[in-house]
C-alpha cells in the first residue's frame, strides 16, 4: 500500500454524464483504474442478473 494511487481512471463526471446527471456541479473526481475495473465488473454482473431475471 506504499505506492501512490495513480490517476489513470475515468473522471466520475464522464460516467455520470452518460446516466443523465449534471456533471458540472462538482469538479471531476478521478477513480483509480483498479477501482474502475471493479465498478465495470459489478456492472457486468448486475446486467447478467437482470438478464437472468427477465428469462425467469
Amino acid at each position: 500500500m506504499e505506492k501512490p494511487i495513480r490517476k489513470t481512471g475515468i473522471p466520475l463526471s464522464e460516467m455520470t454524464r452518460n446516466i443523465g446527471e449534471k456533471p458540472r456541479q462538482k469538479p471531476p473526481v478521478f477513480i483509480p483504474a483498479d477501482q474502475l475495473a471493479v465498478v465495470n465488473l459489478l456492472t457486468d454482473i448486475l446486467n447478467e442478473l437482470k438478464g437472468i431475471r427477465k428469462k425467469i
